[in-house]
C-alpha cells in the first residue's frame, strides 16, 4: 500500500501539468463549465478539483462508448455501422452486446438467413448484408436507436447538456474520441470541444462540429507513449463501473460493475491515486516542464515497477464494447526457453518480437518476467 502511494507521488507532477493545462485552455477559450466523461474522467476530475482556484465548474457526465453510440445513429444501417466496423472485427454476439441489444430478440431472423451469434460480420457476405436489410430487423433496431435517444437526452438534460447549447466541453482519457462522435452525432448543432490525454490519429471522419486536442500531443515525442494504452487506463480507473444505459422513469444510470476488474482498483489504483492527489497542491503555480514530464512517462511506461507490472499482469480488462468480451492480462506470457533459443535462433527471434509486439504492454511484460534490460533497447530506439 505505502508502495504505490510513494509510486503515485512520483507520478504527481505529471498529473498536475495536465490539469494545469486543462484549466489554462478553458480560460483562454473563455468556457465556464466542463464535463469529464466517466470512467477516467471522475479521477480527472478529482485532480482538477484539487488545484482549481478559478470560476470554472466541473461536472461529472456518465456516459460510455456503449451507452451513446446506438442513440447516435440515424438509422440501423450497414453505413451506420461502418464507424464501428472500421476499428472492430465482430461477431453477430459482439456487435449486439456493443448496441446493448438482446441478441435473442432477432434469433429467428438470424436462422432466416443461417447466421448465428458466432457468425463474423463480413459485409461483403450476401447473408449478413440480407439480414442487415431485413424490415423486421431494421423495424426492431429503429426502435431501439429512439429509445436509446430520448433516454440519453433526458440524462444529458439533467446535468445541463441541452440540444440548444452552443458549445459543449468534454475531458476523457482519448484515444480516438468516440464519445465525443457520438454526442456530436446525436446533438449535431452544438460545438463540441474534446480535451484529452492523448489523441491517436483518427479512423473514421470526423464529425464536422467537433474539436479534439491532446495533452501528450503538444510534445514531439508524446505518442510515444500511447501505442499500449491499458496501463494509463489502469492508473486513471473508477471502482464505480462502466455506464450500460440509461433509466427514464425515475431518471437513473445503469452500470455494470465488474469485481474481477476491481481487484487491481482496490490493491493498486485508489492507492496510486492516493498519492497523486496529496501532492498536487505542493505544484501550485510551477511552470510546465518538458523534460520532467519525458522522466515520469518513461518511469510509468518504459521502465515500470516491478510491482505496478505485477498488478497489471493479473488485471481483467473490460472490452465488451467492440469485443464482446474482457481481456484477462494473466493470460500474456513470455516463454524463458523462447527468450534463451532466440539468441542463436533468428526464427525464435522473430516469434519472440511478435509476442512481445501482440502485447497489450510490452515493456511491462518484459519487467515482470525479469527481462527489463530489454527496455533500455526500446528506450534508445524511441528517442535517438
Amino acid at each position: 500500500m505505502d508502495d504505490f502511494i510513494k509510486l503515485g507521488e512520483s507520478y504527481s507532477y505529471l498529473l498536475y501539468d495536465f490539469a494545469k493545462w486543462l484549466i489554462d485552455e478553458q480560460i483562454r477559450l473563455g468556457n465556464d463549465t466542463i464535463y469529464f466523461c466517466t470512467r477516467e474522467g471522475e479521477f480527472f476530475k478529482e485532480v482538477v478539483d484539487s488545484i482549481n482556484t478559478t470560476s470554472l465548474k466541473t461536472v461529472l457526465l456518465e456516459v460510455s462508448r456503449m451507452s451513446t453510440f446506438a442513440a447516435s445513429l440515424e438509422n440501423p444501417s450497414i453505413e451506420s455501422f461502418m464507424r464501428l466496423w472500421k476499428q472492430y472485427t465482430q461477431t453477430m454476439e459482439s456487435f449486439f452486446k456493443t448496441i446493448d441489444f438482446p441478441i435473442q430478440k432477432v434469433d429467428e431472423i438470424l436462422r432466416k438467413y443461417h447466421l448465428t451469434g458466432n457468425t463474423l460480420i463480413q459485409i461483403e457476405d450476401d447473408a449478413i448484408r440480407s439480414f442487415f436489410s431485413d424490415k423486421t430487423f431494421e423495424n426492431l433496431l429503429t426502435e431501439h436507436i429512439m429509445k436509446k435517444k430520448n433516454e440519453l437526452l433526458k440524462y444529458l438534460k439533467s446535468i445541463g447538456i441541452r440540444q440548444e447549447m452552443e458549445t459543449l466541453v468534454i475531458v476523457d482519457i482519448g484515444w480516438r474520441g468516440s464519445i465525443q462522435d457520438n454526442l456530436a452525432y446525436l446533438l449535431n448543432d452544438v460545438d463540441i470541444y474534446g480535451y484529452y490525454f492523448g489523441l491517436e490519429e483518427f479512423i473514421n471522419q470526423q464529425p464536422l462540429n467537433t474539436k479534439k486536442v491532446g495533452y501528450l500531443n503538444q510534445f514531439s515525442w508524446g505518442l510515444k507513449f500511447i501505442t499500449y494504452v491499458p496501463i494509463w487506463e489502469m492508473l486513471f480507473n473508477s471502482p464505480n463501473g462502466s455506464v450500460i444505459s440509461y433509466q427514464l422513469d425515475p431518471l437513473k444510470v445503469n452500470k455494470k460493475i465488474k469485481k474481477a476488474e476491481n481487484l487491481i482498483f482496490e490493491k493498486c489504483t485508489k492507492y496510486i491515486q492516493q498519492g497523486i492527489l496529496t501532492k498536487m497542491k505542493s505544484y501550485q503555480n510551477v511552470e510546465q516542464d518538458p523534460k520532467k514530464i519525458l522522466k515520469i512517462l518513461k518511469k510509468i511506461y518504459l521502465h515500470p515497477n516491478k510491482k505496478l507490472t505485477a498488478m497489471y499482469f493479473t488485471l481483467v480488462h473490460n472490452e465488451e464494447f467492440g469485443k464482446g468480451t474482457d481481456l484477462e492480462m494473466s493470460l500474456e506470457k513470455i516463454p524463458l526457453t523462447l527468450v534463451f533459443i532466440s539468441i542463436i535462433s533468428k526464427k525464435k527471434r522473430i516469434l519472440l518480437k511478435n509476442m512481445l509486439y501482440q502485447s497489450t504492454w510490452p515493456y511491462g511484460l518484459l519487467t515482470k518476467e525479469h527481462l527489463s534490460f530489454v527496455n533500455y533497447y526500446f528506450d534508445y530506439m524511441l528517442f535517438k
